[in-house]
């Protein structure tokens, strides 16, 4: 099902990368899918927006058609599959929520402690139901491989900071969220 046009605010863009990598060697999506990004739909009508956390540009506002547009110059990028949030909530709260993190910069780190933010962080720090309680909780954060080992890129990554993988430290992933059963999947955006 293409949905295309049938956008909500706060829908979940979950970005699918065909060949995978790091994080999809530790994580698992939706159907199995290799997803390593999550955006939220900021705005609708006309010209919708999305947001995200991204390595680029930190926490930031785009259009959607230029959302699209970098999908589609990266090769990788399989699938953008639309979520959307079963639990109700305001979407005002989750938007006035998200405007408060707008230009956070992007944690590499995935530290839950931290003055920056990753993007599966954004959208479970943003949603909160309308008892004001979060949608999505944390979990312990995976980055071993299904050998049970960690990937060559994160030992190296994490020991250029000085620091030990944060095996089991609290935090999300995107794949966790395209899998929550407080999501549905309502269909494809954009394909390969």
């Amino acid at each position: 099902m293409i949905v295309g046009s049938k956008l909500e605010p706060c829908d979940l863009l979950f970005i699918v990368k065909g060949s995978g990598n790091a994080i999809t060697a530790v994580t698992n999506g939706w159907h199995s899918r290799a997803i390593d990004h999550v955006a939220m739909v900021d705005s609708a009508g006309p010209e919708p927006t999305v947001c995200d956390a991204t390595p680029r540009y930190g926490v930031y506002r785009r259009k959607l058609s230029e959302f699209l547009s970098a999908a589609r110059a990266d090769s990788a990028i399989s699938e953008i599959i639309v979520g959307r949030v079963r639990v109700p909530f305001d979407a005002d709260t989750v938007r006035a929520r998200l405007q408060l993190l707008q230009g956070l910069p992007y944690d590499s780190l995935f530290l839950p402690d931290s003055r920056a933010i990753y993007c599966s962080e954004l959208i479970q720090k943003v949603f909160v139901d309308k008892r004001g309680h979060e949608v999505f909780t944390t979990i312990p954060m995976n980055f071993l491989d299904s050998q049970g080992r960690v990937p060559e890129q994160f030992a190296r990554f994490y020991a250029l900071h000085g620091m030990v993988v944060p095996q089991g430290e609290r935090g999300t992933n995107p794949g966790q969220l395209s899998r929550s059963h407080n999501v549905s999947i309502k269909g494809i955006i954009y394909r390969r």
